[in-house]
């Protein structure tokens, strides 16, 4: 019988392979799309505070540079998550920030000042997610973890995954430990799951 956790690495892996497969103008092009669905959102309206990634290109991850302009914009305070041992810590970051490699080599900011305030919404960057909100990440676990600990000390987070609609599949199980999503955007449109 195969194990849930190796159907998870073996979709991760094929899904990854077709995302890194992308031509460069259908990524750029994706990306904007997915970029401007989000920036509309309703839930924009009342959050304060959005914790989004910084994309590693290599992976062709949905690029968040317009979302990024677009929450300074509406004034929203944008902070991006920074890997400290086995946490996700939030810091603040302002576009055209210097930044470094981080631990997996994701950008991280150069200078890390942690938020003194909590999301409202987290942006989760994902490898595959299924139509109930499941997502399958890329293997470390820190955004549930994060996710489970915020739900813990109380107060509403959005857990909103966005993707290209290629990465999301029919279904899969997941694991006692993943965090589901709320809504998942995609270049063709939004799903809400709760």
């Amino acid at each position: 019988m195969v194990e849930k956790g190796e159907i998870k690495a073996n979709l991760r892996r094929r899904i990854l392979d077709l995302r890194i497969s992308l031509d460069q103008v259908a990524y750029r092009n994706m990306s904007h799309a997915v970029a401007e669905r989000f920036l509309a959102l309703p839930e924009l309206r009342e959050a304060s505070a959005v914790l989004v990634y910084l994309p590693l290109f290599s992976r062709k991850e949905v690029d968040t540079t317009a979302m990024v302009t677009g929450l300074e914009q509406m004034g929203k305070t944008v902070l991006v998550p920074v890997i400290r041992g086995s946490e996700l810590v939030p810091v603040y970051f302002r576009s055209g920030q210097a930044t470094q490699k981080g631990r997996y080599g994701q950008p991280e900011p150069l200078e890390q000042l942690p938020s003194q305030s909590e999301p409202d919404i987290v942006v989760l960057p994902l490898a595959a997610a299924d139509r109930f909100g499941n997502r399958i990440g890329y293997g470390g676990g820190y955004f549930d973890r994060y996710l489970a600990e915020r739900s813990r000390r109380g107060g509403a987070v959005l857990a909103v995954g966005i993707a290209f609609s290629m990465q999301l599949v029919a279904a899969f199980e997941p694991e006692c430990w993943d965090y589901s999503l709320d809504m998942l955007v995609t270049e063709q449109g939004v799903l809400r799951y709760h």
